[in-house]
């Protein structure tokens, strides 16, 4: 039987990086709600200016995925997640367990708590303009679809662009992959819910007026679709 994720990433970190300032367990396991099918991601803080590296390895029964970044890098890193609306390592050394913490670490662990409760910065007239563009394309593709394969990517990106998109303008961090409709369904759950149902409408029945109608809602209040006349 494998030992626990906490103690997994208290044995790989002592094995394996046992100079580290600090070492963050974050994730599912981290937040105690991981399965069977839960790997570990476990954030490294070493001292130096090293770059920023990621590896995936077995250990103990686990698939552990080390992103590891230096103690003179990794403030280019938390600016970059900033940018992008999604600062995923802070969000990790945030909301994670700490396994191992020394000179200086609880400094980088707190300017990432910060960086995360101050919240992403509003999005501009142009990047709202951006956006609307941008959904509205996708939904164009999935009328102009020639088969149900082009009709479902297409979907797929404008479900993806819409829920970034409800996300960032009522001030919330965005996310990726299945973590994207945690964020929605965390803020708004209806709105989640009817996501889901219009994505199920489209994939089985065939239907796109669903989802294009929720989409239609969220962008409504900032000048709703938009393509003629977009200009970047």
């Amino acid at each position: 039987m494998r030992a626990s994720p906490f103690v997994t990433a208290v044995r790989l970190t002592a094995e394996q990086f046992p100079d580290c300032v600090a070492a963050v367990l974050g994730g599912s396991a981290g937040a105690g709600t991981y399965n069977e099918h839960s790997d570990l991601d476990l954030v490294i803080v070493v001292e130096g200016e090293a770059d920023f590296f990621r590896k995936v390895i077995r250990y103990q029964g686990w698939t552990v995925e080390c992103i590891v970044v230096s103690t003179e890098r990794y403030r280019e890193l938390f600016d970059a997640g900033i940018r992008d609306g999604n600062p995923s390592l802070q969000r990790l050394l945030a909301e994670g367990v700490t396994v191992s913490c020394r000179r200086g670490g609880e400094r980088i662990i707190e300017e990432a708590r910060r960086d995360v409760a101050a919240g992403p910065m509003p999005l501009s007239a142009a990047e709202i303009d951006e956006a609307r563009y941008f959904i509205s394309d996708q939904l164009a593709d999935i009328r102009g679809a020639a088969g149900d394969g082009e009709r479902w990517f297409a979907a797929g990106r404008a479900a993806e662009l819409v829920c970034k998109f409800l996300l960032r303008v009522n001030g919330r961090w965005v996310a990726e992959g299945k973590y994207l409709m945690r964020e929605v369904a965390a803020f708004a759950p209806e709105i989640a819910l009817r996501i889901e149902q219009s994505l199920r409408a489209l994939y089985v029945q065939g239907d796109p007026l669903p989802f294009t109608n929720v989409c239609a809602e969220i962008l409504d209040p900032y000048g709703g679709f938009l393509l003629e006349g977009f200009e970047e």
